[in-house]
């Protein structure tokens, strides 16, 4: 038997932003909890800029990819802005390796001033 795995996410907004924070893996056991997240934070964002936070994302797999897919399209149907920060390590290969169109906005860290791409 698998060792279930775990996910947790935490959400905070300010005047110009909704950020999201996954801690733990984000495969096909938890996608569902996170692409539910992400699109209830794309809705609220409206105008904000939506920073996804997954530097204490451990593990992603196409699930995870697919929910950010989605969030990129729901954000940009709004017009607003979407970060990923996302530190060098195994999580940030894989969204390298499948984002071939360089739609996600990666950025190592968030500064004080925002999510700057990287």
């Amino acid at each position: 038997m698998m060792p279930a795995t775990h996910l947790s996410l935490t959400e905070e907004e300010s005047s110009d932003r909704v950020v999201v924070r996954a801690h733990g893996e984000v495969d096909a056991a938890t996608a569902p909890q996170f692409a539910g997240a992400l699109s209830r934070a794309a809705d609220e964002a409206e105008e904000r800029t939506l920073v996804i936070d997954l530097t204490e994302t451990e593990f992603m797999d196409v699930k995870g990819f697919a929910a950010l897919l989605n969030a990129h399209r729901k954000i940009d149907s709004q017009r607003g802005e979407m970060f990923i920060v996302c530190p060098l390590g195994q999580v940030r290969r894989m969204l390298g390796l499948l984002d071939t169109s360089g739609r996600l906005r990666l950025c190592p860290s968030a500064d004080a001033r925002g999510a700057r791409a990287a």
